[in-house]
């Protein structure tokens, strides 16, 4: 009786993925892969030796179930189960009997990333109920001069608490580290072996979520990144902390070992590098641990070479679990980089739900003239002459808006701790956005972070959610 209820059940769940599906097959024409993008990738696979492209796929098909996914009308599995069916269709569409390279799926979004051929990318690119996307690499926001720390403001007061947590995706953290005694909570790596790269998660696998995956890789300066990030948002000393110095962290290692000279500054073989594939997957996890941790805020110093003139939402693969993040009150702060740009922003910095930060000096409000700036701008911080932690135990002065980013992660852990329950990411950043010194560059004018103005009225923020009961009353008393 047992087994015929549990097949039962099963038969169910396949009726019902069969009927959602069939019925999301109409109008999903907005997934089509724009004619520009189609292009760009027919030429990149054009010039790639290997006659093999890294992409990534999006299925049109599963936008509304997202929406019923996020409205409570269908569960995970059933979202889960629909997201596998597509995956077989379209391995059988292309005539796939074994596992295409670079595969890797999501838990919570609705895309996919594998090489394809040029037959198979053709195919792809023609599938109207799809979105193709190229796998391009990520860089960090790195820059190459150093001085010492002179905070901007009195941040001893402003400590977070171990409630809250700032997950980091970067080039891994030193756990070890004096500085970040007892911080890292949870840890994860996401790499790749191709016939360009190697991996740099434990026992060369290609995703981890063991003991000791995002401890910090070893095969270049490159490496050192994101301990360095992670001890701007919690390091904790006896002379200089560390913004949120109580704060918990997540360590997410993204990235491989590069041993192409073509891909490698400088053609000095191995060097650091990651993908959108592994950005994606790294997102995914951090939503996953959503109902885990209370997390506050992604850290991404990292962005594409690609930089956008506006808003980037409709041709970025990240734009869905960004969303999704910001829906679960979990802030995504990324480095706008720093290419001397006046106008264009790298991705994932001009997708709307990001929070983009510049980088301004440490005693003054001057910004670093090599920032890149558009109207998709958010907010300045500090980020030149900043001290921080670095692998091994000791300290380095860093430079860069990579080092800007994470003052806004951690200020999202401190205003989280003094405000509302349920007051959304956009009014956190509203109030950032209205408070501090306006900083000027290139024609845009924004604030400079200060948490002290910031702490002053957040807990007089009322969430959206408890503004609608008002909003119901009234109507109820309108119709008497």
């Amino acid at each position: 009786m047992i087994s015929f209820t549990g097949s039962l059940l099963k038969l169910s769940l396949v009726c019902l993925i069969c009927s959602l599906l069939n019925s999301l097959q109409v109008n999903v024409a907005w997934a089509e892969t724009p004619e520009a993008i189609k292009e760009k990738l027919r030429l990149e696979i054009a010039s790639n030796s290997a006659n093999e492209l890294p992409i990534i796929i999006q299925f049109g098909a599963m936008n509304s179930l997202e929406e019923r996914l996020q409205k409570g009308s269908i569960n995970l599995q059933v979202y889960q189960t629909a997201m596998a069916t597509q995956h077989t269709a379209l391995m059988s569409k292309l005539n796939r009997r074994n596992r295409p390279k670079g595969l890797r799926t999501f838990a919570a979004t609705s895309h996919m990333a594998m090489h394809a051929n040029v037959d198979e990318l053709e195919i792809l690119l023609e599938d109207k109920t799809i979105r193709v996307f190229s796998d391009e690499p990520y860089d960090l926001m790195l820059a190459q001069s150093s001085a010492r720390v002179y905070p901007t403001q009195n941040i001893s007061e402003f400590h977070g608490n171990n409630q809250w947590t700032v997950a980091v995706i970067d080039t891994g953290i030193d756990k070890n580290h004096p500085f970040l005694a007892d911080r890292v909570v949870s840890e994860a790596c996401y790499s790749s072996n191709t016939i360009s790269s190697t991996s740099l998660c434990p026992n060369g696998v290609t995703s981890s979520t063991a003991n000791d995956s995002g401890l910090p890789c070893d095969i270049s300066d490159s490496c050192n990144h994101g301990t360095q990030v992670a001890g701007i948002i919690a390091g904790n000393a006896d002379d200089f902390d560390g913004i949120a110095r109580q704060a918990q962290l997540i360590s997410i290692k993204v990235g491989s070992s590069q041993i192409d000279p073509d891909s490698c500054a400088g053609g000095l073989t191995p060097c650091y590098g990651t993908t959108a594939s592994e950005i994606l997957a790294a997102l995914d996890r951090v939503y996953s641990l959503r109902n885990t941790f209370d997390i506050a805020a992604v850290n991404l110093s990292l962005a594409t070479q690609t930089r956008f003139s506006g808003q980037c939402d409709d041709v970025r693969p990240e734009t869905e679990i960004i969303n999704r993040l910001t829906q679960a009150r979990i802030a995504v702060v990324t480095a706008v980089g720093t290419s001397s740009d006046a106008g264009n922003l790298p991705s994932p910095a001009c997708i709307t739900n990001t929070i983009s930060v510049a980088s301004t000096f440490d005693t003054s409000d001057a910004p670093d003239v090599r920032n890149n700036t558009s109207e998709e701008l958010d907010l300045f911080a500090p980020g030149i002459n900043i001290e921080t932690s670095t692998p091994g135990g000791g300290f380095v002065n860093t430079i860069g808006t990579s080092y800007a980013a994470p003052h806004v992660a951690a200020a999202m852990v401190v205003l989280r701790e003094a405000a509302a329950p349920n007051v959304s990411v956009a009014q956190l950043v509203d109030l950032l956005k209205s408070v501090g010194p306006i900083v000027s560059q290139n024609s845009i004018d924004r604030r400079r972070l200060d948490i002290s103005a910031a702490l002053m009225d957040v807990a007089f923020i009322v969430p959206d959610s408890i503004k609608v009961i008002p909003a119901i009353l009234m109507l109820l008393l309108n119709e008497d």
